[in-house]
């Protein structure tokens, strides 16, 4: 899982990832997408195909497909 924020990332602000596989056949998958007024907290592992993304508003759970890692939703928050 990687966090990616700061002037680098124009537009959204920041975003959560994660990355199945490895090598050629790595996928990465975008689980959040946060701008600037999000009230974006924190993101962690809850089990092995389980997020927790926390916002001032409470937390989400994701839940990751276990055979390709995709995340069954994600999240934008403005």
């Amino acid at each position: 899982m990687t966090v990616e924020t700061g002037a680098a990332i124009v537009d959204p602000l920041g975003r959560a990832t994660v990355v199945s596989g490895a090598g050629r056949t790595a996928r990465s998958h975008e689980v959040a997408a946060y701008g600037e007024l999000s009230g974006f907290l924190a993101v962690a592992w809850d089990g092995p195909d389980t997020l927790l993304v926390t916002g001032t508003d409470g937390t989400t759970t994701i839940r990751l497909d276990p055979a390709t890692g995709e995340p069954a939703r994600t999240i934008g928050l403005g």
